[in-house]
């Protein structure tokens, strides 16, 4: 059951975490260059607990940010998907966030688009919620044009600052509904 696949796109497939895919995604998502925006690197340990979390949030919501892989060669390229924002004290608390990661070798390359449109996509398909919302660093401006790229618009209002870490975060909304 681990192994289930979620979705699949031309070049993607997004599928069930498993514990082996720790090593990968420590190795390729666990960078500089990936986490300059959220703080940096962290152990090993911390990410077999996200790796974790990620399949709680599968077991108990339905849903996660889940595993992109390639097709063509089974490359593990980082994770997209949908959570319930759990920070208590962002304005967003509880709905649904959808996030991505792609590894700094793969970027440029469409597969966090590619993976956040199928994303919507079955967010549309499957999920009653109004709308989709996105939580960016507020200085990751190729995240911002990702969002907008996506259809989604920046909601000032609602932008904040965590207050266990000191980050800004500016918040992006996308209509869920089917249609719109």
């Amino acid at each position: 059951m681990t192994r289930q696949t979620i979705l699949t796109t031309r070049r993607l497939r997004l599928r069930e975490w498993r514990m082996s895919d720790v090593t990968a995604y420590h190795r390729h998502c666990n960078t500089d260059a990936v986490l300059h925006y959220l703080g940096g690197p962290t152990s090993k340990r911390h990410v077999r607990d996200e790796v974790a979390w990620f399949r709680w949030h599968q077991r108990s919501r339905g849903f996660t940010f889940w595993v992109v892989e390639r097709k063509r060669d089974k490359a593990l390229l980082g994770f997209c998907g949908i959570i319930r924002v759990p920070d208590q004290g962002s304005a967003v608390y509880g709905e649904l966030e959808i996030g991505w990661r792609i590894r700094s070798d793969m970027w440029r390359r469409g597969y966090a688009f590619e993976a956040a449109t199928g994303v919507i996509q079955l967010a549309r398909a499957t999920l009653a919620e109004e709308r989709l919302v996105a939580r960016i660093a507020a200085d990751n401006r190729a995240s911002w044009r990702l969002a907008r790229k996506l259809g989604m618009r920046h909601e000032k209002r609602l932008d904040y600052v965590d207050d266990s870490d000191g980050m800004r975060y500016h918040i992006y909304a996308l209509d869920n509904r089917k249609g719109r």
